[in-house]
């Protein structure tokens, strides 16, 4: 290699290093002005949370107020306080529940939160017991909301209040967990179960999304208890989580079979309207030759002979006969037609239904 080709590459790596050493002093310089304006990435936030009251067979991983929690199926409900005669009072507190507190096996679960108990200021803010905010009463409310947060100190896992989780376990009743309406498609009990629940949730795929129910292609027909999966359920799609009138849950379309049907009826109305043109058309030409038919009586005896019928509607008789028939014909022939759309798409155990056996919206 020659001296000139062995300075050029020294001089290459030389510069790279440059380059390297002015971007790391670039973001240290961005750093340290963040550091010095107090605000920003250089710290967290100063916002209030409880403190999470960890169970003796959980790890947690905290940062701020996110966590990530290893342990047993843990789930926080709302319940009703008691009194001291053990009536259903106001408020309602938080109780754990779940498989974990009944020191059942299989039931691990891994909880990711971000937002713990993130509802206490404003549930304080809502709260019924004080007038709305003003001058004359807004040392109240802030005496109010700190009284409120010192007596939340510590919080369980909360799936109503805290923002935003994701929750994996092993063994959960996950419907029961989030308060989420029975569909039908079941609300399965004592089931493994991934659920994400936020203010705001998007699945993004750059190159689709599917959402698939039962076993892969090749896997067994089993649960993650090894018991069989049973029938096949499909996918309910539960707008305000409520099934009333008239948000009622409702098969969905499938498109294409809606297609078909909608053409075979459209041409079952074809044979309809041109079977009653055809009827229209005849009738015209019997008015017709009905106008141009002529009489001929004489006048004796007196008050005149009865008239012979008319040659020409005698001749065009069969032909008037056999055109009703043959509209007729056309006519039943739209009701078999009607008939066999009905079944073909109307019906639930054709292969053909127009709406979906498995998935339902409202």
């Amino acid at each position: 290699m020659s001296r000139g080709i062995r300075r050029k590459i020294a001089n290459q790596k030389g510069s790279g290093t440059s380059r390297a050493r002015a971007d790391k002093n670039k973001v240290a310089s961005i750093q340290q002005r963040a550091r010095d304006a107090g605000t920003g990435y250089a710290k967290l936030p100063s916002d209030s949370y409880p403190k999470f009251t960890q169970m003796p067979c959980e790890k947690i991983i905290d940062h701020g107020n996110c966590q990530i929690t290893f342990g047993v199926d843990r789930i926080g409900i709302l319940k009703p306080g008691k009194d001291k005669d053990n009536i259903e009072i106001e408020p309602q507190v938080l109780v754990d529940t779940g498989y974990g507190q009944n020191g059942e096996d299989g039931c691990y679960m891994i909880d990711i939160v971000a937002g713990r108990q993130s509802l206490f200021k404003i549930d304080s803010l809502q709260t019924s017991e004080i007038e709305p905010l003003d001058a004359e009463n807004l040392s109240a409310k802030l005496q109010t909301i700190q009284h409120q947060e010192e007596q939340r100190l510590t919080s369980g896992p909360s799936f109503v209040n805290d923002a935003a989780r994701i929750y994996i376990a092993q063994k959960t009743d996950v419907d029961r967990a989030f308060g989420i309406i029975n569909t039908p498609n079941g609300s399965p009990a004592a089931r493994s179960a991934v659920a994400i629940k936020a203010d705001a949730v998007r699945i993004i795929g750059r190159e689709g999304i599917k959402l698939v129910t039962y076993a892969g292609e090749d896997d067994p027909l089993l649960n993650s208890l090894g018991g069989p999966l049973g029938t096949r359920k499909g996918i309910d799609l539960v707008g305000a989580n409520i099934d009333t009138a008239p948000h009622d849950l409702q098969p969905l379309v499938k498109g294409y079979n809606l297609v078909m049907c909608l053409q075979q009826l459209m041409e079952s109305n074809k044979y309809l309207k041109d079977t009653v043109v055809n009827i229209v058309e005849d009738m015209k030409q019997m008015s017709l030759d009905m106008a141009s038919h002529i009489h001929l009586a004489g006048i004796f005896p007196p008050g005149g002979s009865p008239c012979q019928p008319s040659a020409m509607l005698i001749a065009k008789k069969p032909w008037y006969e056999l055109t009703f028939e043959m509209n007729k014909a056309l006519l039943h022939c739209g009701d078999i037609h009607r008939a066999t759309v009905e079944l073909s798409y109307l019906e639930s155990s054709s292969k053909t239904y127009i709406c979906s056996t498995l998935n339902n919206a409202n």
